[in-house]
């Protein structure tokens, strides 16, 4: 459902193609798709979401994107508002998820669009992390028309494993096992190896490299090194071993390959996805 927050005395506007926009938002659409396919570009797995931001003059004219590339890097707003330069009064912000409104390693981008004096936001998906949440709120406050809901699910589609922590407080965990018609996943002695195609080994990379970690059993890890390096994507997951106390090395840690981070900020840790 879209939310439209109007402060009192404000007129007409323009949407993306000059149009008049109307009490639903629907002319929002063309924008936020473009905002959506910006925020693709941000890094996956990654401890904060992917978001895209454009920011549009008075006419509808693109004047600034923008996404986030990482956990301790700018967020979409702020790399799209740099991007824009000065701005003309009367500009829009489109964008992806509700700009946070806390400090944490970088500055509130609820702060940030009403210091850099735009008109109006167009959010996507409201904020679902309780510590980050109710930058729409900061927006209204502060004069700024604040329209939510425009494509919400295809936005909300863009972070589905961080929504549901942000929403149930833990990961989202994915169980892969494999096993033979008789229920066994490999020989009592020890000496099968594998006993699934070459093609599920490869969609079970593909859908790994969407992880933030990965664990195995420690009869798995210490004794037989399981090869959960494979997967080359930037930012593979590192690999923890679980069951009897004891702890495998990191393994398969890519090297970060965008600007402004590291080998530190690619981990998750407990608490962290604050943006």
């Amino acid at each position: 459902m879209i939310e439209h927050h109007q402060p009192a005395g404000h007129g007409q506007q323009h949407d993306w193609l000059g149009q008049q926009y109307d009490r639903h938002g629907h002319q929002w659409d063309d924008a936020m798709r473009r905002a959506i396919e910006l925020a693709a570009h941000s890094p996956l797995p990654d401890p904060n979401p992917r978001v895209g931001c454009v920011i549009l003059g008075p006419d509808g004219e693109v004047l600034g994107q923008g996404w986030h590339h990482g956990a301790g890097t700018p967020h979409a707003e702020v790399e799209a508002l740099a991007d824009a330069g000065a701005l003309p009064a009367g500009c829009t912000a489109v964008v992806t998820l509700e700009p946070c409104n806390h400090t944490g390693r970088t500055g509130p981008c609820a702060r940030a669009l009403v210091d850099a004096g735009v008109s109006r936001v167009v959010i996507g998906q409201s904020d679902p992390n309780p510590v980050a949440a109710g930058g729409a709120g900061t927006l209204v406050d502060a004069g700024i028309e604040v329209i939510r809901g425009v494509l919400a699910e295809q936005a909300a589609a863009l972070n589905p494993d961080w929504t549901f922590s942000m929403r149930h407080g833990r990961p989202r965990v994915v169980w892969k096992y494999a096993a033979s018609l008789d229920g066994r996943s490999a020989a009592a002695d020890g000496t099968s190896r594998w006993i699934t195609s070459s093609q599920a080994r490869v969609r079970t990379h593909r859908g790994r490299a969407l992880c933030g970690a990965v664990m195995v059993g420690t009869g798995t890890g210490p004794g037989r090194r399981p090869q959960t390096h494979r997967s080359r994507r930037p930012g593979a997951p590192a690999t923890a071993a679980g069951g009897g106390g004891g702890s495998a090395p990191a393994a398969g840690m890519s090297p970060a390959r965008r600007l402004g981070a590291d080998r530190a900020d690619r981990r998750p840790r407990p608490g962290r996805g604050t943006r």
